[in-house]
């Protein structure tokens, strides 16, 4: 006989659906979509709108829509489930551009959103329960420096971190904010993985800004899109599944920006003093979290763990890739989605080939 938890799992892409497109806010998995789509809007995204693909974006990054985010945001409550009424959501909504409503919303991004949003919790709950046990307050060494540590907490929104880690510099001050910021990867093999990180005109702007990037960064990238429409070319515009180039590889600022988030290169102007944030992460992480004790201090221990600015080599090495994402038009590829991902992601009949899953 299946498990209860079994039977859930096999059923979750149904009740996933069904939840994200209930006409009210009333189940708590659908508050997760909500606050996931809260997050998208109030960081100044993209959103997809769309049935079965993209069919229109908005850029809550500009102009009006700016002030649709101002709306919202005076008119959440987060203390509360769900933040927002549905009528209300709708209502500030339709005065978007394009103009939408909750079931416009593309849903496929959100996809088991319920599932990570768990896992999140879990390990913050985890890390809590560590440092209550540890008197409260827990030095940590990490980037070889000293944090004393009193909780955890999630990151809201979509940042490159999952988890602050909340503290102090200095074991006596009173002040305690996030001084730690972990990047959470889910499974605990390398093929569970996942990408390190898009890589998108959108992303690149932003890296620009906060001066990561560099003229080879850029040229290497279009160097990889370029060997990528010109396979589509050869194939006669058929894209099924992967695909890498072995000959191109990252440059370390992309393989830095990929892992640990968009202002963790070392671009002209950047010289990466910049302090670790919620887009400059010190560690990522797959697997469950502890701390563990050394001598007068403690270090956190996983399945895979690596500190900024450690780039993972063996199977873990960084490695451009196109895949299939129909929310996706990167560089102009219609349901494509570029980025960067562990080599033991994929397996050799991906690179340089149209790989059908």
């Amino acid at each position: 006989m299946k498990s209860f938890l079994e039977y859930l799992l096999e059923d979750f892409k149904r009740v996933d659906e069904y939840h994200f497109q209930k006409r009210d806010f009333s189940h708590r998995d659908q508050w997760n979509y909500l606050k996931s789509v809260l997050g998208i809007m109030s960081s100044g995204s993209e959103l997809s709108l769309g049935t079965f693909s993209t069919s229109a974006v908005v850029d809550f990054s500009k102009g009006h829509n700016k002030e649709i985010v101002a709306e919202l945001s005076a008119n959440i409550d987060f203390g509360k489930n769900p933040p927002i009424e549905l009528s209300e959501f709708n209502n500030i909504t339709k005065k978007a551009k394009p103009s939408f409503v909750w079931q416009d919303i593309f849903k496929q991004p959100f996809s088991h959103a319920t599932n990570r949003r768990e896992d999140e919790i879990k390990q913050v709950t985890d890390l809590n329960t560590q440092i209550a046990g540890l008197g409260g307050k827990v030095k940590l060494k990490i980037n070889n420096n000293f944090y004393y540590i009193v909780s955890a907490e999630s990151v809201p929104g979509n940042p490159k971190a999952d988890i602050a880690l909340i503290g102090s510099e200095n074991e006596d001050s009173k002040e305690q904010k996030p001084c730690v910021f972990l990047s959470l990867k889910k499974g605990l093999k390398i093929s569970d993985f996942g990408g390190y990180g898009g890589i998108s005109d959108k992303l690149f702007a932003k890296a620009e800004k906060a001066k990561s990037v560099t003229d080879e960064d850029h040229k290497t990238i279009m160097k990889f899109v370029k060997s990528f429409k010109k396979f589509i070319k050869n194939n006669k515009n058929k894209f099924k599944g992967r695909f890498s180039n072995e000959k191109i590889k990252p440059t370390k600022n992309l393989q830095l920006i990929s892992i640990y988030g968009y202002e963790s290169g070392y671009g002209p102007g950047n010289d990466n003093n910049k302090p670790f944030s919620t887009h400059k992460c010190n560690a990522i992480v797959q697997g469950d979290i502890k701390l563990v004790k050394k001598s007068g201090y403690y270090v956190l221990s996983a399945t895979e763990i690596h500190e900024y600015p450690e780039i993972p080599d063996g199977k873990g090495t960084p490695i451009f890739c196109a895949r299939v994402s129909n929310d996706r038009d990167d560089f102009g590829c219609k349901g494509t989605r570029f980025g960067i991902f562990p080599e033991g992601f994929l397996s050799k009949k991906h690179v340089n080939n149209n790989y059908e899953r």
